[in-house]
This record gives C-alpha cells, structure tokens and sequence, in this order.
C-alpha cells in the first residue's frame, strides 16, 4: 500500500490495517507517511561481521546525522539487534551468529545516545519510539 493510498483512508482505517498485517518498521513508516531516512531499514547487515563495510556504517550514520530521524528500535523483540539505549546494551548478549555488534557501529550508536531521547513505546510492541533531543 502506497503513502498516496494511505492518505486518501480516513484515519478510523489506519487501526483496523494495523491489526491485520503483522506491524514491522515498513509498516510503521507507510502508515507514518515517512520515507527511510537511509537504505538501511532493517540494519542487520550493518550488524553482520564480514559483510559489513566501514563505507556502510558511514552511510547510515550520514544519514542519521543530516535527517535526524525517528527511530523506532525494535531490539527488544529481536535479540540479533543491540538495543540503541546503553543500559540495556550492557545487558544483552550476542545473538547466536556471534557477531552482531562490530566496532564499526559503536560510534553510530554513540551518536543515537548524546543526541537522542526515548519518547515511549510502540503500542503493545515493546519497541522503543527515540527522536533527536530538543
């Protein structure tokens, strides 16, 4: 479904469509009216050891740093994801491929920690809502 089609449905639809697919971040940003602000919508390849480029890593964070989206960070329903927030980070463990944080990402997430702050949680998903600090 398009961001053009999803403007012409009265906002009474918007509920009913979340309740019949599964909610993803695709879903949340059509539904949301917002393009990705970089090519990594999902950011597992940024957290895959030997495929991840450092000229990747710079792309996403580029792109972080001139859009400064919302991010919603869906860690804590896929534990092959670092949670952004460190406290939690501290917590969590590498997935069982056994390299998901590469070094390369700890500056992008870095960024996401000084400049961020978590708004809330995505309604009954348990994923993370942050946007730039005001």
């Amino acid at each position: 479904m398009t961001s053009k089609v999803m403007r012409t449905l009265s906002k009474p639809v918007i509920p009913w469509v979340v309740g019949c697919v599964q909610l993803t971040v695709s879903v949340v940003l059509v539904l949301a009216d917002k393009p990705s602000p970089s090519r990594y919508v999902y950011q597992y390849p940024l957290y895959t050891c030997g495929y991840v480029t450092d000229r990747m890593v710079n792309e996403f964070a580029a792109a972080n740093a001139e859009r400064l989206p919302v991010i919603v960070d869906t860690s804590s329903t896929n534990a092959a994801v670092p949670p952004i927030d460190p406290a939690a980070r501290s917590q969590w463990e590498i997935s069982a491929e056994g390299c998901a944080l590469t070094p390369a990402m700890r500056e992008p997430l870095e960024f996401l920690e000084q400049r961020y702050v978590a708004e809330g949680r995505l309604g009954g998903t348990g994923w993370t809502i942050i946007s730039p600090a005001r």
